[in-house]
């Protein structure tokens, strides 16, 4: 899990202190994220010569728009790293052919096909292959059973429409929702 640490170099009067705390942190993880937020611009030069690979540093004493600026800046950029070094995930099937991995993030749903099929749709085309949606279950907790014929991925859902009892992915798709799982499913996607 990465952690990020948004760090004062003055700590209990110790004007120094959060560089060594900086330090401490680095020796623990690699990747965590650490910026400085402090009115001790002085400082800044010796927050690099500690070589703790601070993303930041951001000086109290500017102006709160200013700030903000500098502080979504830096979120921005963490979530941009952390993007790139969560190791992806992926869906993995055999067909006839070949052994196929397909990233989680672009699964939208499973449905079953003719007999002992299934259909897996992404938001970029279709894959039939030999399976069972309780199979798919019993791997991956990351599905929600929607309806006897459906698996749903839940990080893909955009809306839940109950009159019609169908859940729209993101693209547009969209499939059946059996009305004894729609109160499970708002409670999942919160709504």
């Amino acid at each position: 899990m990465p952690t990020n640490f948004f760090l004062d170099i003055d700590i209990n009067g110790d004007n120094k202190k959060g560089i060594e705390v900086a330090k401490k942190i680095r020796e623990k993880s690699r990747t965590a994220t650490i910026v400085f937020v402090t009115t001790h611009s002085e400082f800044m030069l010796l927050t690099y010569r500690a070589q703790v690979s601070a993303l930041d540093f951001i000086d109290k004493s500017d102006e709160d728009s200013s700030i903000k600026i500098n502080l979504k800046n830096c979120l921005r950029k963490v979530i941009e790293n952390q993007a790139l070094t969560m190791p992806q995930e992926f869906f993995v099937f055999e067909n006839n052919k070949a052994t196929i991995r397909i990233p989680m993030d672009e699964i939208l749903y499973f449905e079953t096909a003719e007999s002992h099929r299934l259909k897996l749709v992404t938001k970029s085309g279709q894959r039939n292959f030999y399976g069972s949606i309780k199979e798919v279950m019993a791997a991956n907790q990351t599905f929600f059973r929607s309806h006897k014929s459906y698996l749903i991925n839940l990080d893909n859902v955009v809306c839940l429409d109950k009159k019609n009892s169908l859940v729209h992915f993101v693209g547009g798709q969209s499939c059946l929702v059996s009305k004894k799982y729609i109160k499970e499913l708002k409670l999942k996607i919160g709504v």
